[in-house]
């Protein structure tokens, strides 16, 4: 079994989507009497034909029929990659109405807003129960935007967990920053002769920060290692929730962020020292056991500041790690309404060749359950 949808003949065209080989579907492609075609998803075409430039105009069986492969699509050109291949929808007009199992997918037109779209398509819904009472009566149509229908169900989720790893990078600033402020300290002395021997404050301050961002990219690069093992984890543990989950990884993009992000954490955590460094007193750190009570009680104010501000991000995580656990331990004891000890599901697809009578159908169910 292999996963596929089977479509109109302008569905690629409505997404503006061009084939990597080959061609997609023509207009009158999903007409009666029009003979089964296929486009491949890249993947596919690569695992089971070995990337074959040749495989178009290649037959296949699919369902029981000849089925003519005319194209292959790019990698990831949609935003869902379960699919593996596209068969043309053969429009036939229905015995009657229903059963309802096909999903429109359109493209808005230019200056239209999706609140004009959705009146547009009441007054549709209106016109087919009018023409259909029995069978078509409170018909709705909804819109939900593509990006919204792929990630909607963890958008929340991942912003989430992106908020707690921006605190945990401030606390972590802030950590870093208190050592270094401490570190300074110990090294005014040191800062004092520079600035006599005519390095001004801004060269000072350059060195400072040169060495803190420094520090930043060299926990960058650790962190881009943990991440890789780190990505695995997470996939193995939510591979069925994340939307377009082969393509998670380390990558340039993945690359160009940490580097973003440990500059600007290296200036954020260096800057407090580099700028306290600049107010020293020259003449009273170079005096024999010189260390100013006021530029200490700065200093240590300084630090007392950063230390509160970590304690206070800390304790917003923890109130929020621990509202999160208390709702899953809530969920766990939510009862669904049945008992679901010992009850299978199963699902069933049957050949439409073989079971095209629903009497035979229906037969095939009766044994199943019967057996």
């Amino acid at each position: 079994q292999m996963r596929g949808d089977v479509v109109t003949a302008d569905f690629f065209a409505t997404l503006g989507l061009n084939p990597l080989l080959g061609r997609t579907f023509l207009p009158n492609e999903d007409k009666p009497g029009t003979s089964p075609m296929a486009v491949l998803a890249f993947e596919f075409w690569q695992r089971h034909f070995g990337a074959d430039p040749s495989v178009i105009g290649r037959s296949i069986v699919l369902n029981g029929s000849s089925t003519t492969i005319i194209g292959v699509m790019p990698p990831h050109f949609l935003p869902s990659t379960e699919q593996e291949l596209w068969t043309n929808l053969i429009i036939k007009p229905p015995p009657r109405r229903g059963p309802y199992y096909l999903m429109g997918q359109a493209r808005l037109k230019p200056g239209v807003t999706r609140e004009r779209a959705l009146e547009d398509l009441k007054a549709i819904a209106h016109r087919i129960e009018a023409q259909n009472p029995l069978t078509n009566s409170h018909m709705a149509f909804g819109i939900i935007p593509l990006e919204e229908a792929v990630v909607g169900t963890v958008r929340q989720s991942l912003f989430i967990m992106l908020d707690a790893v921006a605190f945990v990078l401030l606390i972590a600033s802030a950590d870093v920053a208190n050592l270094l402020l401490a570190r300074a300290a110990v090294r005014q002395r040191e800062i004092a002769v520079r600035s006599a021997l005519g390095a001004g404050p801004w060269r000072l301050a350059c060195q400072l920060l040169t060495e803190s961002i420094l520090l930043a990219f060299v926990g960058g690069a650790i962190g881009l290692i943990v991440a890789r093992w780190g990505v695995n984890i997470l996939l193995a543990l939510g591979a069925s929730e994340l939307p377009r989950v082969g393509e998670i990884g380390i990558d340039g993009r993945v690359l160009g962020f940490t580097s973003l992000i440990s500059l600007v954490s290296g200036i954020l955590f260096g800057l407090v020292p580099a700028l306290q460094s600049g107010r020293s007193n020259v003449n009273e750190m170079l005096k024999e056991g010189g260390r100013g009570g006021t530029e200490g009680k700065r200093k240590s104010r300084l630090r007392g500041m950063l230390v509160v501000a970590e304690v206070a991000l800390s304790m917003v995580l923890l109130i929020g790690a621990g509202l999160m656990l208390k709702s899953f331990y809530l969920l766990q004891g939510v009862n669904p309404g049945i008992d679901p000890r010992n009850v299978l599901t199963a699902q069933l697809d049957l050949a439409d060749k073989k079971y095209s009578d629903d009497n035979r159908a229906k037969d095939f169910y009766h044994a199943v359950l019967e057996k």
